[in-house]
């Protein structure tokens, strides 16, 4: 199982040689495939070769392509993943209501016990345990707005109470997947 995130900025060629993608441009680099988690390609200048592709394919690595603007645009994505990939999609949206509101609880859970680790290891220790009660708070389907509130109160402290998501400054921005 690959561990690395490979980024390509710049013009270049990827090609496979001996089971390593090899970057072609001022200077030629090699990564071996094994070790690859997920590979970005930031630039529309690359050219890369086919048989590079089929064995990212084949060895699981998430491949993701940018625009002109280094936003994300596609993903490279296998046919056949798994055995019974179509099974588990069409199983997931029969799924009933219940489930689906429990799957959601938990994501949500998931995400404010995350932003008070991140606030906790920024040294903001009262707001992560804030964040970290109402990780405990949150009802089947988040009916009280735990998630809300918890971004409310995370954003703000990262950024200072006076901070708006939708205020159009260069951190809001930056949260943004487009400009």
């Amino acid at each position: 199982m690959g561990f690395r995130t490979v980024v390509v900025n710049n013009r270049c060629k990827l090609e496979l040689k001996m089971n390593y993608l090899v970057c072609r441009g001022e200077e030629t680099k090699r990564v071996f495939i094994n070790e690859i988690s997920t590979l970005i390609i930031a630039t529309t200048a690359v050219a890369i070769t086919g048989s590079l592709l089929s064995e990212l394919v084949k060895n699981r690595v998430k491949v993701i392509f940018c625009d002109e603007k280094h936003n994300p645009q596609m993903e490279l994505l296998p046919y056949y993943d798994s055995y019974n990939s179509s099974k588990k999609i069409y199983n997931q949206i029969n799924w009933n209501e219940l489930s689906k509101q429990m799957v959601w609880t938990s994501i949500v859970r998931q995400k404010i016990i995350m932003q008070g680790k991140l606030l906790d290891k920024f040294g903001f220790t009262l707001q992560a345990q804030e964040l970290f009660d109402y990780a405990e708070q949150v009802e089947l389907n988040d009916a009280t707005n735990r998630e809300g509130h918890s971004a409310k109160l995370y954003f703000a402290t990262l950024f200072g109470k006076g901070w708006r998501r939708d205020g159009g400054d260069f951190r809001s921005k930056a949260l943004n997947y487009k400009l």
